[in-house]
């Protein structure tokens, strides 16, 4: 009797701290959506006439002033109608430190964040209509490594002409949002967990009771998976430090090291039957994980449709859900082949 009242003080406690849990990431959803980020936007049309491979004019200067100070990422935007001409972005602090540069016939790019104090920035287009020009541009704000400057093909630009480009730069605020996304997120988790424990449970208690033998198997389990995490975290130390580069983000990486290593211990502790418990129902804990996974594999859609799982060519902290459907389907797997 006294199990039986310790489980449903369990379930209940977990379902009220669930549902002030999902109430506070619903206010914080609210209030973020609401709140007025500062993006500063500079867009303009330019026409540019080119006479003995010299532009008119040769460069626009244009303030970008930041009032909060915070982490911000620039994005950049023009398009050029065949023929192409090439354009250069620099954009420089009031000491005149260059703070992001790119250059393109074409340019739909966004940078990684950088940190923005409160001052006025410049934002500089340089109008490149030779090689040399091209290559003093690259050399002053992107790269002082000659071999590495790729090759001006773009010759159609010195023989003269006008051009009229649309041009839009961007300074957008990065805000704190995912982070207390995951924290709220992770809270949700650990509620879920507790609440699928008791509900699991075939004797109406909230603990898990494991023979001596599961004991010993989910010892080697836990071994096992420490070993895996600690080999993926040294891989990953060992490409960072060789300068390798690396196709997703810092958090991805971690989590995927993190994923790996508990798919190791309960594949297995499922094979040898050491993963369920003595007083735990199978099917309900394997449909729970099911769910969980289906779950995680429709956010991912949404993150794929939307195009936030890849940006810049790396794996963003939207494709976490991913790995995380991933992990319940490995676990589900092995459930159902053993």
């Amino acid at each position: 009797m006294k199990e039986k009242n310790s489980r449903k003080k369990v379930i209940i406690v977990s379902a009220i701290c669930l549902i002030i849990a999902l109430a506070a990431a619903v206010a914080a959803i609210v209030a973020l959506c609401n709140r007025n980020y500062q993006d500063v936007v500079i867009g303009f049309t330019q026409e540019i006439t080119v006479t003995n491979e010299k532009a008119e004019p040769e460069m626009t200067a244009w303030e970008l002033p930041i009032s909060q100070e915070g982490r911000y990422s620039f994005h950049v935007e023009w398009q050029v109608k065949q023929p192409a001409f090439v354009t250069g972005c620099v954009v420089k602090d009031e000491q005149g430190e260059v703070v992001f540069a790119v250059t393109g016939d074409s340019v739909i790019a966004d940078s990684v964040e950088k940190r923005l104090t409160k001052q006025t920035y410049s934002v500089e287009i340089h109008y490149l209509a030779s090689e040399q020009d091209y290559i003093r541009f690259v050399t002053d704000y992107i790269t002082h490594d000659g071999d590495k400057i790729a090759e001006f093909e773009l010759e159609e630009s010195g023989n003269g002409g006008s051009w009229i480009v649309d041009y839009v730069i961007e300074a957008k605020r990065v805000t704190n949002a995912a982070a207390a996304f995951v924290f709220v997120g992770v809270i949700i988790g650990i509620l879920c967990v507790v609440l699928l424990l008791a509900l699991t449970k075939t004797d109406k208690g909230v603990k898990c009771r494991f023979d001596e033998r599961q004991e010993l198997v989910r010892g080697r389990g836990f071994k096992y998976g420490f070993f895996t995490l600690l080999i993926c975290n040294a891989i990953g130390f060992a490409l960072t430090m060789a300068e390798i580069p690396m196709y997703a983000e810092a958090e991805v990486i971690m989590a995927t090291s993190c994923f790996l290593g508990i798919d190791v211990y309960a594949v297995y502790c499922i094979w040898n039957e050491g993963y369920f418990a003595l007083n735990e129902n199978r099917r309900t804990l394997m449909l729970a994980f099911a769910v969980i996974g289906v779950l995680n594999f429709l956010i991912s859609a949404v993150s794929i449709a939307e195009g936030t799982m890849i940006q810049n060519g790396k794996l963003t902290f939207h494709s976490l859900n991913l790995g995380c459907g991933l992990l319940f389907v490995v676990i589900f797997v092995s459930m159902l082949l053993k």
